[in-house]
């Protein structure tokens, strides 16, 4: 049986971006969480027959499949078996995509496929590279991709490839309701409306929202708020309407309810329960309107992937 690889969607709870480098990439400090929700990555070697060439394929099925192949399918995965292949010996492969993660959603799908697909290749082909190289590798495909290589709660910092593995209280329950608009937002028309940035000094904001996080202060964690979510709730006003929606939760379950914000730099939003019936209420509300959406729990880095 094909082994399948899960490429988890990525939560960010709080976002601050605390300035701009001369080459265009923003500064930015964020704790960020992996669901056990979403994509699934399988892959296979290439056998050939007398005389045939060897390729590597991409396939795409899922519900995001369509949306995909529309976007023109997923480069990162190629990207990243083509980076790899830059550093190791690798035969050609079929990979198969089951995509679940919205495109353009702010959830890292793209990122965590190609993070995904670095991880197969090395599992598969029982390669050995220092963890510097690899992330090295991760960030040539992409500035998500590196958080995504140990899906787990890490602190962000830098321009998101500065990485610190952080940890919540074990006995502390929590549960993430996903949701999104059905619009693809652009990463890049958000980040060119962002018009301040925070007034915060980096250093403390990475020592506070990492002492909230290992304490399990999700409340005061996500206060600090997404400094993204501003433009992109003024480029696209579906966002603040399904932000109303979640916030309208807190009084629908008042003592499950922790807090709503939106994810990266949209379209998807997220809402934080402490019980799972919670959050499978809040979804079963959401479906109910039309919205899409699904609860899940968070992973850590010892989960299987």
């Amino acid at each position: 049986m094909t082994p399948s690889y899960l490429a988890p969607a990525k939560v960010n709870l709080c976002l601050n971006v605390t300035g701009r480098r001369s080459n265009g990439y923003h500064e930015l400090v964020s704790v960020a969480g992996f669901t056990a929700f979403g994509d699934y990555l399988s892959l296979c070697p290439v056998l050939l027959g007398a005389g045939e060439d060897a390729q590597t394929e991409l396939q795409i099925s899922g519900p995001f499949a369509a949306d995909l192949r529309s976007a023109g399918g997923d480069t990162l995965i190629i990207a990243a078996y083509l980076a790899l292949a830059k550093h190791l010996p690798l035969d050609m492969f079929h990979f198969h995509l089951e995509k679940h993660i919205p495109l353009g959603g702010g959830l890292g799908g793209g990122s965590a496929d190609a993070a995904a697909c670095l991880r197969a290749l090395m599992k598969t082909t029982h390669a050995s590279l220092s963890p510097y190289k690899l992330a090295k590798i991760a960030a040539s495909i992409g500035a998500d991709v590196p958080v995504c290589l140990a899906p787990g709660w890490q602190l962000m910092t830098g321009t998101g490839t500065s990485l610190v593995k952080l940890a919540p209280p074990a006995d502390t329950p929590l549960y993430c309701v996903l949701t999104n608009p059905s619009i693809a937002v652009s990463t890049k028309d958000v980040f060119a409306h962002l018009t301040s940035f925070s007034q915060d000094d980096p250093a403390w904001l990475a020592t506070e929202q990492t002492s909230a996080l290992e304490s399990g202060a999700f409340e005061k964690l996500m206060a600090f708020g997404n400094d993204l979510q501003a433009p992109a709730c003024k480029l696209y006003p579906k966002i603040t309407d399904l932000l109303d929606q979640l916030n309208s939760l807190k009084s629908a379950f008042p003592s499950d309810y922790i807090g709503s914000a939106m994810s990266g730099s949209g379209s998807s939003c997220f809402c934080l329960m402490h019980s799972k019936d919670a959050a499978d209420q809040a979804v079963s509300h959401l479906l109910d309107h039309g919205i899409w959406a699904t609860a899940t729990a968070f992973v850590s880095p010892a989960s299987p992937l």
